[in-house]
């Protein structure tokens, strides 16, 4: 499907002027609030109608965009060394860059009093870094169109833990978050033990599958998933499913938070013997299940 040019866009197609084309990035993250970064590919500060400044920044570039038909969204990748020094490689590491809402603008340098020729808005869905350079995957506005829509049955709970609203858990974060400190570190990017005052800590296995965020330190503002925790005597160590940007360090400040296993009876988290919140288990537990005349003989 052909995109119509605006009328200013072709004239300078035309004229094969688009060598003073610049883009524009105004990038809002969503993880820490009223923090927004403006930068431009230009070699050159940009301002625009508003006043709103957008700085040089050298070595980024992106792919093509790819715009299709329909409600499909604009795939594109970013990538560029970071010479800036209001982005540091400890944030790209902590992660707050996910989720950012990014508003992309075309301009002519010449005039970008007037303000921009095309605008494009997307989301940061994924980052990696292979050592020297970073790499950004984003979607499109119209990938929200592309999303599954309804829920599904089955025998274990189709909500998060502690998510909110009419169908969801429910449970309070604040009656089973865990403030610790580091006691000691056995892995330094991914196991130690902390001192805990909540007596279910003690519980082997009861931390399994949760989280934990890093509140100061080296790490601050980064979430891991807990692989395993094992209790005792008010010490629980720690064991995280993936490795910390940086090294965990004595007395960093954590948050813990339990996981569900989503399901119900003797070896469910949401009965009495963990969350006791089987009022709002959103499963369905006695479903049927396989046809049984499809499962064979049983041999005894």
């Amino acid at each position: 499907m052909p995109i119509d040019l605006l009328p200013s866009m072709a004239t300078q197609v035309a004229r094969a002027s688009n060598q003073y084309w610049a883009l524009c990035w105004r990038i809002t993250l969503t993880k820490v609030a009223n923090r927004v970064y403006r930068f431009t590919d230009s070699s050159e500060p940009l301002t625009f109608p508003d006043g709103e400044v957008f700085q040089a920044m050298d070595g980024m570039s992106g792919s093509a965009q790819q715009r299709a038909d329909s409600f499909k969204g604009i795939n594109r990748d970013l990538r560029g060394l970071i010479s800036d020094s209001q982005i540091t490689d400890a944030d790209l590491n902590r992660g707050i860059f996910l989720d950012a809402y990014i508003t992309e603008y075309l301009v002519d340098t010449r005039l970008a009093g007037i303000g921009p020729i095309n605008v494009t808005q997307y989301w940061v869905r994924a980052m990696e870094f292979d050592g020297s350079v970073w790499n950004v995957e984003v979607d499109g506005t119209t990938s929200q169109f592309d999303q599954p829509v309804g829920d599904y049955w089955g025998k274990t709970c189709r909500v998060e833990v502690f998510s909110k609203g009419n169908g969801k858990c429910n449970l309070q974060e604040t009656n089973f978050r865990n403030q610790v400190l580091v006691a000691s570190v056995i892995n330094e990017r991914s196991q130690f033990t902390c001192n805990s005052v909540h007596p279910f800590w003690n519980t082997n296995f009861y931390g399994n599958d949760g989280t934990c965020t890093f509140v100061n330190g080296l790490n601050q503002g980064f979430s891991a998933r807990i692989k395993l925790t094992t209790g005792t005597l008010g010490v629980i160590t720690v064991t995280l499913s993936e490795r910390t940007p940086y090294p965990i360090q004595l007395a960093d400040f954590l948050e813990l938070l339990p996981g569900c296993n989503k399901r119900q009876g003797s070896t469910g988290h949401c009965g009495p013997e963990k969350f006791s919140n089987t009022p709002n288990f959103q499963g369905e537990p006695f479903i049927p299940g396989g046809d049984r005349s499809s499962k064979g003989a049983a041999l005894n």
